[in-house]
């Protein structure tokens, strides 16, 4: 096993094996096979009945993957949270609430993809900066300028959060 790709996800899969069972040692993900690695697979070897040689072959790596996938179905989904209080919320100016830091959070995080865009700080106070900040986002997805978060502003910040924060191509 010489590609590092292929070294990443085995070692991604041994990572979570040990997370879920417990008898071998964590594995960091590195695309290096190292001796820690190296004794993961040992391991792995000795309990699934295969010749401990600490290489992955072809039976070690099936055995690897069928474990793996076992533990997958066994983990439970994350769990999202829903911050926005509900339909019918709106922001206010000087409120200052867990919501407001998430807005701020948001625009913050999406401010890479638009040109100019204002520099909003993480307080969780509705200022006047964040008031101006959501009124260019609205105006930039053809929003009523209103300054305030509701539900569609909310729906089209959660959108574009999802859409661009991680993507590498708006990235700065």
């Amino acid at each position: 096993m010489h590609d590092r790709e292929n070294i990443f996800e085995l070692q991604n899969m041994l990572r979570r094996i040990s997370q879920m069972e417990h008898r071998l040692p964590l594995v960091n993900p590195s695309g290096v096979y190292d001796e820690t690695t190296r004794e993961a697979v040992r391991l792995f070897q000795t309990e699934a009945g295969l010749p401990p040689t600490g290489e992955v072959d072809y039976a070690t790596w099936n055995a690897i993957l069928a474990c793996y996938r076992g533990c997958e179905s066994c983990m439970t989904p994350d769990v999202p949270i829903y911050p926005f209080p509900g339909r019918g919320y709106r922001t206010f100016p000087g409120e200052k609430s867990p919501v407001v830091l998430i807005i701020q959070i948001i625009l913050d995080a999406i401010s890479t993809t638009y040109d100019a865009f204002y520099n909003v700080q993480t307080t969780g106070i509705y200022d006047q900066n964040t008031q101006n900040a959501v009124s260019e986002f609205q105006k930039i997805n053809r929003l009523p300028e209103t300054g305030v978060v509701n539900d569609e502003t909310w729906d089209a910040l959660a959108e574009s959060y999802n859409t661009y924060d991680g993507n590498t191509s708006y990235q700065s």
